[in-house]
């Protein structure tokens, strides 16, 4: 009898094991990659209802879409997915696609991007820990004192994720800039010219915003952990500076300082370059595409 049940739960091991390996990652129903035609300078990547479109990518270029990595963050690849470009069309099966948010709908094209590169560029690949340029947001003076535009807040709000996933983070921000901020009790909103302004903000959600505005990573070393009322208002422009004065015109100063001195002079706070550990992509394998 024992032997009837050892032998009737190996086959049910058996039956099991085959549906495990079936579990497959989402994949796109269908899928054509052709080679870019050079003479077309345009290029494009679109996530749309059903399809995902890029017109003139390179390999690297989706590695970044579906990994979410920098492009300087992706390590050992030959120079080719660089250099060479290709259209993408890929197409959902109507039952993954069918009425799903374009948040889900953007990550679930992700997902499928990862695996339409293993498919058809034959890609292995491995996450890594990496260090990149970057910045720290530090206080200036050295006594801790902070400017007059930084103030303690008496507003009421409620609490924010202690661990914002990337994810978390572009929600709240767009929270932030959109219109949806005016019914918000507290929060950091940014205006067109320069204009940051909010009640009841803590310095990660200033720290979101300065990463647009220095288009680095940014991490947070100030040890402020309330919320605060902030103002700061600063020239965005590459060149904050005079222009050169010509024979005969007067000199021109910008209206407001660039970014380095509003923070020092407005929240008493400072940006210094730093390494920021990150993660990367390694590529162990990868190859050109095959056919359609």
């Amino acid at each position: 009898m024992r032997t009837i049940l050892v032998g009737l739960a190996l086959a049910l091991c058996a039956v099991a094991l085959p549906a495990q390996e079936q579990a497959a990652s989402p994949a796109f129903e269908v899928v054509s990659i052709r080679p870019h035609d050079p003479a077309d300078g345009s290029a494009s990547s679109q996530v749309l209802p059903g399809r995902y479109v890029a017109r003139n990518t390179s390999v690297r270029s989706l590695l970044v879409m579906a990994y979410r990595v920098a492009g300087g963050q992706i390590v050992n690849g030959p120079g080719w997915i660089e250099t060479e470009r290709y259209d993408v069309e890929a197409t959902m099966s109507e039952a993954d696609a069918a009425g799903l948010p374009y948040g889900e709908l953007a990550e679930l094209q992700r997902q499928m991007i990862r695996t339409l590169l293993e498919e058809r560029f034959g890609a292995v690949v491995r996450e890594i820990d990496v260090e990149i340029d970057g910045h720290a947001l530090v206080v200036d003076r050295a006594d801790g004192r902070l400017g007059p535009q930084l103030v303690p807040s008496s507003a009421e709000c409620p609490d924010e994720p202690a661990e914002a996933t990337p994810a978390e983070l572009q929600r709240l921000l767009r929270e932030r800039l959109g219109q949806r901020f005016a019914e918000r009790p507290c929060g950091l909103r940014s205006e067109p010219g320069g204009h940051l302004q909010g009640q009841g903000a803590t310095i990660d959600s200033l720290l979101m915003l300065m990463r647009l505005a220095v288009g680095t990573p940014v991490v947070n070393e100030t040890n402020l952990t309330g919320r605060y009322d902030i103002e700061l208002s600063y020239d965005p422009s590459s060149q904050a500076a005079p222009a050169p004065i010509l024979p005969g015109a007067e000199a021109t100063l910008p209206e407001k300082p660039p970014l380095r001195i509003a923070l020092e002079d407005q929240l008493g706070l400072r940006l210094e370059p730093r390494r920021i550990p990150a993660k990367g992509l390694e590529i162990i394998r990868i190859e050109r595409p095959t056919p359609n």
